[in-house]
């Protein structure tokens, strides 16, 4: 199941640090995004999430069970890859601040007839059955978050035509950052400043 840090009942902003297909947040990128928050007198909340055998819709469930059993006057999310997906997924259901997306996942059900079938067959049916009824264009209006949409020039062009769509459906205050000669690696230094560059601004 999801697992996180105790909080303090009286924090007044908390983040959540979600990380990629089949990662931990104990990873060296994640802590370094978790010190980002600190240094705003945030608290960071590092995600564990059940991967295994596990849908897209109930990493969802999980994680807004954990949003909201968490005390906090403000909340942000930020996530990396199919963890964008789950901080995208979650903030149409429930309140957030600000949400950082950071090289969000092709797998919506515009997404799917153009994917690789190597790329489908990773993910294995379960989920990918699950990704066929989740759809872009419907849920973007239900996101009311100020929220930053990255990704790197060198990833995927489908990668990138999916978080170009994304940015043009949302109708919130949006932004989008193209980050020069990065890959789908948020460990990449220059990944990293455009990150703690985002978290000194958010409120």
């Amino acid at each position: 199941d999801i697992g996180w840090l105790c909080y303090n009942p009286i924090m007044k902003k908390v983040a959540f640090i979600i990380p990629g297909f089949g990662s931990s947040p104990e990873k060296a990128e994640y802590q370094s995004i978790g010190k980002f928050f600190r240094q705003k007198g945030i608290k960071p909340v590092y995600v564990k999430v059940k991967w295994k055998y596990s849908t897209i819709s109930e990493n969802v469930t999980e994680f807004i069970s954990l949003l909201n059993s968490t005390k906090a006057n403000r909340k942000y999310i930020l996530g990396f890859s199919f963890g964008a997906n789950i901080a995208y997924l979650s903030a149409t259901q429930i309140k957030v601040d600000t949400l950082i997306l950071c090289s969000l996942s092709p797998y919506f059900s515009e997404d799917l007839p153009n994917i690789k079938n190597s790329w489908k067959k990773h993910i294995g049916k379960k989920r990918l059955k699950d990704f066929e009824q989740i759809s872009d264009s419907k849920l973007a209006s239900k996101i009311d978050a100020e929220t930053y949409l990255l990704f790197g020039t060198k990833e995927g062009l489908e990668i990138k035509k999916r978080v170009n769509s994304t940015y043009n459906s949302l109708k919130n205050k949006k932004h989008l950052i193209r980050l020069d000669g990065v890959k789908h690696n948020l460990a990449d230094e220059r990944y990293l400043k455009e990150v703690e560059k985002i978290v000194s601004l958010i409120p």
